[in-house]
């Protein structure tokens, strides 16, 4: 796994110094290795720990969560409410979100599928952690970013701005309008 995950890390940091036409490119070729790696089963060759992987994806999954506290934070600070009562809204309703979304994780789920990690067989271990956490955890971890530049976009008050120009940094898009 090794020489996958090494050049897909060289082209995420040539993407960090790369211009923005190709800054998009590099992030589908980095991700785009990890699928060959994925086809090539790889992972057969890789032990896994499985209590420690369940354990470092969950605690991934609460520093994401958060970030988006974070991100709901910054939006309510910078923005400028004409009508307080629907800021206030937006903002208790956001972080209900993002309590619901601890819930949905945490609520036995996390320890349910830990456990069936723990019972499986060596080699369906890896391919499990590779597929069941590696995998679903980068579709929740994407999921979650969207939505904290969601609702961050939406308590900052810019309509105009895409939701992806929202989540990435503004030298990957190039945006035409005046607030992003």
């Amino acid at each position: 796994m090794a020489p996958f995950n090494l050049a897909a890390s060289a082209l995420l940091i040539g993407a960090a110094f790369a211009g923005s036409p190709w800054v998009l490119g590099l992030f589908v070729a980095a991700a785009s290795l990890f699928v060959v790696s994925t086809v090539m089963r790889s992972e057969r060759r890789f032990s896994l720990n499985a209590a420690h992987f369940a354990e470092r994806h969950g605690g991934r999954h609460l520093i994401v969560l958060g970030e988006s506290v974070i991100a709901i934070a910054v939006g309510a600070s910078a923005s400028n409410p004409s009508f307080r009562g629907e800021w206030l809204s937006g903002v208790v309703l956001a972080l209900v979100l993002v309590a619901a979304l601890w819930w949905s994780y945490f609520d036995r789920e996390d320890r349910r599928a830990a456990d069936k990690l723990v019972a499986a067989e060596p080699e369906q271990r890896s391919r499990m952690g590779l597929l069941g956490y590696w995998y679903a955890h980068l579709a929740l971890i994407a999921g979650v970013v969207l939505i904290a530049a969601g609702i961050r976009q939406l308590l900052e008050g810019h309509s105009g701005m895409g939701l992806l120009a929202a989540a990435w940094p503004s030298s990957c898009w190039a945006t035409s309008s005046s607030d992003g």
